[in-house]
């Protein structure tokens, strides 16, 4: 006695191919998230950060808890009253992302930096911005109240 084998439509082929390619796509996702977890950089899609704000610094423009979508940004389009996020080289917390609003672009013989003031902090930041230090400029934000979403 001979058993007939299914056949398989159409559909069960392109749902396959689907879950498939999901798996595959969620493992470089991970890969990616770990390799810049390493790396100590941000992770990136497509040009566009998003990050969440943890200090009071940028009352109230960006409170405590709110996230804000930062895009990379060329550098020397960068204007004065804006807010970006940067790797700081302030000891104090050297090496993390900040986000503060630029208050003064500083130009040293062809060299650019960016004096940049948190909008609740009494004094601009003691160390200024170098534009390789820049990961973009914010262009939207969130905010959200903790335990609700």
């Amino acid at each position: 006695m001979k058993i007939k084998k299914k056949e398989k439509s159409v559909l069960d082929i392109i749902v396959a191919n689907v879950i498939t390619l999901i798996f595959i796509l969620t493992f470089l996702l991970m890969v990616f998230f770990v390799y810049c977890s390493m790396t100590n950089r941000m992770p990136t899609v497509f040009g566009y950060h998003m990050l969440r704000v943890v200090t009071g610094s940028m009352d109230p423009t960006y409170p405590e808890g709110s996230y804000i979508v930062v895009k990379s940004t060329d550098t020397d389009k960068l204007k004065v009253g804006e807010v970006i996020s940067f790797y700081s080289r302030d000891e104090a917390i050297a090496g993390q992302v900040n986000t503060h609003r630029i208050k003064e672009i500083k130009n040293n013989n062809g060299t650019k930096s960016f004096v940049t003031k948190g909008d609740a902090n009494p004094t601009q930041d003691p160390v200024e911005v170098q534009p390789e230090d820049i990961v973009g400029k914010v262009i939207a934000h969130a905010n959200i109240i903790d335990g609700i979403g």
